[in-house]
């Protein structure tokens, strides 16, 4: 006797316009000119993870940019309220 499961794959799609300020990024001195492009790339990485339904990991993304401060407790609490419009259960992935 066999056993037939069916999976659904959720894809999610989005695009993040939030700032250096939104991420609450550290303003690095001398390196101030970077901080947008941080946030951009930030951006991109929690979109990315997302279109490929990669919740589990999804908050590793802020430790690659913790030099800027994504890893703090406001970069979690900002992925913490894009999951939550996204109708994520943040609690479980953040």
């Amino acid at each position: 006797m066999s056993k037939t499961v069916e999976l659904f794959s959720i894809k999610i799609e989005c695009k993040l316009n939030l700032t250096a300020d939104h991420w609450q990024l550290y303003n690095l001195e001398g390196r101030e000119a970077e901080r947008d492009k941080v946030a951009v790339a930030l951006n991109r990485s929690v979109e990315k993870r997302l279109a490929e339904g990669k919740l589990k990991d999804i908050a590793s993304v802020l430790y690659l940019f913790r030099e800027w401060g994504a890893a703090d407790t406001e970069g979690y609490d900002t992925l913490a309220h894009i999951l939550e419009l996204c109708n994520i259960d943040a609690d479980h992935y953040v």
